[in-house]
């Protein structure tokens, strides 16, 4: 996928990244986090959250990376992305989402606690408040994922540990 023309830019845990095509944006080894990814496909740019916490409301203290809560990383992205394109409507922005797994599997995944399953449940609420249309998803499971979001394209390409290549 990586060429000369298409780079790829790595997005870390809590981080957000924004780019126009040919590029890609990478998120390695997301367990229980979310991997959002925000695509215009008219104006071919996108941003990929690497999403760790659900709601920042609920922290007991604030975090040197607040960009890793749902709420805050998704309002972040948007923001990154409007000044790429200051003309963004949000009508035009569609979203996919991977991760969210339930990582241990020694705690009840109807608890609280089941940190995978309430980061894509606050995402998808983020989504409907912002009136953006999640397309695509791959959540839940016990398994860790990698994903690439190609921004020419527009596809998340979803790579599971002894899976097969899923395309978003």
């Amino acid at each position: 996928m990586d060429s000369a023309e298409n780079k790829r830019i790595l997005v870390g845990m809590g981080e957000i990244a924004v780019s126009h095509n040919p590029h890609t944006l990478s998120c390695i080894g997301l367990g229980s986090c979310i991997g959002v990814a925000l695509y215009d496909k008219i104006n071919h740019i996108g941003g990929l959250a690497h999403i760790m916490l659900p709601d920042s409301e609920d922290a007991a203290y604030k975090t040197d990376k607040p960009l890793k809560y749902a709420n805050l990383g998704i309002d972040a992205m948007l923001k990154e992305l409007q000044k790429i394109d200051r003309g963004l409507r949000h009508e035009n922005i569609t979203a996919k989402i991977a991760g969210g797994a339930h990582m241990f599997p020694s705690i009840d995944s109807s608890s609280s606690m089941d940190i995978g399953k309430r980061n894509a449940e606050c995402v998808r609420n983020k989504f409907k408040e912002l009136g953006i249309r999640l397309i695509a998803e791959d959540t839940g499971g016990t398994h860790g994922r990698t994903i690439d979001f190609d921004l020419t394209t527009g596809i998340v390409y979803v790579y599971i540990h002894q899976h097969e290549v899923i395309r978003l």
